[in-house]
């Protein structure tokens, strides 16, 4: 015996296939409508995702030839036995060794000679700063769509984070510590006031000073010795 159809299943199941296929229409419409409509949403997406890129690209090449620049700038001024200058002409030479090297690196030159870089110098610090555009092309209905971007780069670097301290600091510590009567005292006093170098007191009170960490300077890993000289 065949048992009949339920009425109320047939029913339900019309309108659940109905409800879908509307749904899906809709979908379909909304997606050709909109489509056009975003192109140049859809180009913003491609260029903020090279923007990004690009950005991140900039920013190491930035940062590392600068620190290549900050750390031997600072090792030429140490080596001009620099503790009878003025702050003011420290400043001005750690920026002038700071321009010259920066200019000259690899990187700059290949990558960024054209464009113009602020440096700011304050006493264990250094500020490079500058503003970059970033361009490019795509193609859209109407032919091409074209987008830029301008980055403001800013970046500080200190000497304390490279385990370095300021002309001022090397200078006091090693006055304070020379008026020690014994060369123990003295290098125990260097050592407590300055821990990221070795010292080593000579007869006439000179101090030759060498940095535990070591840095690239000149294509080569060393590290940062100078002397001190009371003036």
């Amino acid at each position: 015996m065949i048992k009949p159809m339920n009425k109320k299943a047939d029913v339900s199941i019309t309108l659940l296939v109905f409800m879908i296929l509307v749904l899906a229409g809709f979908t379909l419409f909304s997606f050709a409508k909109s489509s056009l409509a975003s192109v140049a949403k859809f180009d913003d997406v491609r260029f903020v995702e090279k923007a990004y890129y690009w950005e991140d690209g900039v920013r190491f090449d930035l940062v590392s030839a600068g620190e290549r620049a900050f750390i031997r700038s600072y090792s030429e001024l140490l080596s001009q036995n620099p503790f009878g200058m003025t702050q003011e002409q420290l400043d001005a030479q750690v920026k002038k060794n700071f321009l010259v090297h920066f200019g000259n690196d690899g990187i700059i030159k290949s990558g960024y000679s054209g464009n113009k870089f602020d440096v700011v110098v304050d006493e264990g610090m250094l500020e490079l700063s500058t503003s970059l555009m970033f361009s490019d092309s795509f193609a859209s209905e109407g032919g091409f769509t074209n987008l830029s971007y301008s980055y403001s780069f800013d970046k500080k670097f200190y000497l304390k984070d490279y385990g370095l301290y300021s002309i001022d600091e090397i200078n006091q510590t090693s006055e304070k510590c020379l008026k020690e009567k014994e060369v123990v005292k003295i290098s125990s006093c260097l050592e407590l006031g300055l821990p990221s170098f070795n010292s080593q007191i000579g007869d006439n009170k000179e101090i030759t000073f060498v940095s535990k960490r070591k840095y690239l300077i000149d294509g080569a890993i060393k590290p940062i010795s100078f002397s001190f000289k009371s003036v």
